[in-house]
């Protein structure tokens, strides 16, 4: 490196050997900033809670009651899992005919309004009882 006047002429990022290792080391640097931006967020997210019960369906709507709790399930679940246990994403499930009364898994996490009201949402439901 050529230093005229207490400048560097050549930075150290414009090196062709040190060059790597700085990219290597921003990307590290990203990747781990990445993690714990994520972690952080997870921490403050409620965790799913996992209940099974017996749904009482109706016309596109559903009510399971599990642990002193009833759960409203209507129009579009998530995820669900038909009794032969394929994964479907989005839409009604298909054990839960109207006037059945099947054994379901769910899941369900809190959601919180503003004013203070809050209610569990059913994220997925599992068929296969």
């Amino acid at each position: 490196m050529a230093s005229s006047g207490g400048v560097l002429s050549d930075s150290w990022w414009s090196q062709g050997v040190r060059r790597p290792a700085a990219r290597f080391l921003v990307a590290a640097a990203a990747a781990a900033a990445l993690f714990i931006a994520g972690w952080a967020v997870g921490e403050h997210h409620s965790a799913v809670s996992v209940h099974t019960g017996v749904a009482h369906v109706g016309i596109r709507q559903a009510t399971v009651t599990a642990g002193g709790w009833s759960y409203g399930i209507d129009g579009n679940v998530g995820m669900w899992i038909d009794s032969a246990g394929t994964m479907h994403s989005g839409g009604w499930p298909n054990c839960l005919r109207l006037g059945h009364r099947p054994l379901i898994a769910f899941g369900a996490t809190p959601v919180s309004l503003p004013g203070g009201g809050s209610w569990r949402q059913v994220v997925w439901v599992d068929c296969r009882g």
